[in-house]
């Protein structure tokens, strides 16, 4: 597939009426918490969209009675937003499918992040394109297409040439001079790419502070993995992310199979949401979730399975007074029980 930045150039897309299944999801604090994460929106960049401070907008997500809540126009460019990324990953699987047979490699083109790159004034924030590019591959790889992650060199990136960072077109982070990850490189379709390393990490919710535990590397050399040539991922950090990702599956597999069991069609699902450490501390443990952040990340592919059927979702903090709160409709429901609070008794 031609990789002339099928999920770039979103402002031109020009959906903003379509419905999006995110318009299924309540407006809860953590329903809001998850779709500016899903749609790879930073405090900043919302932020100078609403003209207000970064600060605030972090304020609408905390739980906590003296803190606003997010207004409805924070929703509204939100889900804009969303609307104008599916509309953008749409036109990339469209594109592959017209183009190549089930099976081929279909090249995503992603951006890098580290380069300190604010280009929200500039085009498409990068967040946002990696959130539509990460969408497209879902899509893709659910219709059986090898995706593969490439590095853009789209609208807004002369400010990565102008980083003192070398060009990240070179040769596969798998397809090194002295790569011993025989097994690693078995289980991927593809000569695997640096961005392809991101954007699974990304997926999986594996932060940079996880992975330099697993390795013993330095901070700073694990985020050089993601960025220089020079730096490729160790073989360890490919097994982990690889393993993480298998986790994920079950685990989206196990919670939406259990949702569907419990939950008319059209019902409304209620799910936790993790916005840090301690509130993952009230839920049981669970293997494919250790740290919030993965946990995040796989209640964002649980939340698009369900929305994508037809459910609606309402998410809560696990330390918030109505996390087991009635569903709109005034019915209680608990769907949440094998994922819900610990029992106390």
């Amino acid at each position: 597939m031609d990789t002339e930045h099928p999920v770039d150039g979103m402002q031109d897309v020009g959906q903003r009426g379509r419905e999006s299944p995110l318009d299924r999801l309540d407006r809860t604090r953590a329903g809001f918490t998850l779709l500016r994460q899903a749609t790879g929106t930073s405090h900043h960049v919302l932020g100078d969209i609403l003209g207000v401070k970064w600060k605030t907008v972090k304020d609408w997500e905390k739980k906590r009675d003296w803190h606003y809540p997010p207004p409805d126009d924070a929703w509204d460019a939100l889900l804009a937003i969303a609307r104008e990324e599916e509309a953008a990953a749409r036109r990339a699987v469209a594109g592959a499918v017209a183009s190549l047979p089930r099976g081929a490699t279909v090249d995503i083109p992603c951006r890098v992040v580290g380069t300190r790159l604010y280009d929200g004034k500039r085009g498409t924030p990068t967040g946002q394109m990696n959130a539509a590019a990460l969408l497209a591959g879902g899509m893709l790889a659910g219709l059986g297409y090898d995706v593969r992650y490439v590095w853009t060199t789209g609208p807004g990136d002369e400010a990565i040439a102008g980083a003192a960072r070398p060009r990240l077109d070179g040769p596969g982070a798998t397809d090194r001079p002295g790569w011993d990850g025989g097994d690693v490189r078995a289980a991927l379709p593809h000569t695997a790419t640096q961005a392809d390393y991101m954007m699974l990490r990304a997926r999986t919710g594996v932060d940079t502070v996880e992975l330099s535990d697993l390795t013993g590397r330095p901070y700073e050399l694990v985020l050089d993995w993601e960025t220089n040539p020079g730096h490729r991922p160790r073989p360890e950090a490919w097994r982990y992310l690889l393993r993480a990702r298998r986790l994920q599956d079950d685990a989206v597999a196990r919670i939406t199979a259990r949702a569907r069991d419990t939950t008319p069609a059209g019902g409304t699902v209620m799910l936790p949401y993790c916005r840090n450490e301690e509130q993952l501390a009230l839920l049981p443990r669970d293997p494919a979730a250790p740290t919030a952040s993965r946990q995040r990340a796989t209640m964002r592919l649980v939340v698009r399975a369900l929305l994508d059927d037809g459910y609606r979702v309402r998410l809560a903090y696990p330390d918030a007074d109505d996390t087991h709160a009635p569903a709109p409709d005034g019915t209680e429901d608990d769907t949440m029980n094998d994922i819900g609070k610990k029992d106390r008794s």
